[in-house]
């Protein structure tokens, strides 16, 4: 860990200034100022050279990991624009839905459209056939009557629903 250090005007000593003291064979104090200063102005215990290479390293790395990331990226919208994606019946028709992706929906051709009038609002609850007397009555052949008029309006809706959605074409 770098050491804290004060910014202080640093001078060498003076020229007549010896760089050891004869009496301790130490460095002299004026020379041990200069030193130390020196030491703390280029990173102290940490070696700001060193230290900012390695730091220009790793974020050369961060870098390019960032363009291969997205690169890839990249790659992989321009495999996506250049498919075409296939679905079953009933995705409404296909078609271009931008960035070049083409939705393909299986449509079924052939198709004559049916008339009168089609009811998809009214709930369809499952017709059930009662006993019929022998001979039936009349009230029975318009029970079926009623029913067969439902499930005819029924399909109706549904088969409009579909050419709608382009499921199904003439």
């Amino acid at each position: 860990m770098a050491e804290a250090s004060i910014p202080v005007e640093v001078t060498l000593p003076p020229i007549n200034q010896p760089l050891f003291d004869k009496a301790t064979g130490l460095v002299t104090e004026p020379w041990y100022r200069y030193f130390e200063s020196s030491r703390n102005r280029s990173g102290g215990d940490t070696d700001l050279v060193d230290g900012t290479k390695v730091a220009a390293s790793v974020a050369d790395d961060k870098a390019v990991d960032a363009d291969d990331k997205a690169q890839a990226a990249q790659d992989d919208l321009d495999a996506v624009k250049e498919n075409e994606i296939v679905a079953g019946i009933g995705l409404e028709g296909g078609g271009q839905i931008g960035g070049g992706i083409t939705i393909d929906a299986l449509q079924q051709v052939g198709w004559v459209a049916s008339t009168g009038a089609g009811d998809a609002v009214t709930p369809y609850t499952q017709y059930v056939a009662p006993t019929f007397a022998a001979p039936p009555t009349m009230a029975e052949a318009q029970a079926l009557a009623d029913a067969l008029e439902a499930l005819s309006a029924r399909y109706v809706a549904l088969e409009a629903s579909q050419f709608a959605n382009e499921s199904i074409a003439p």
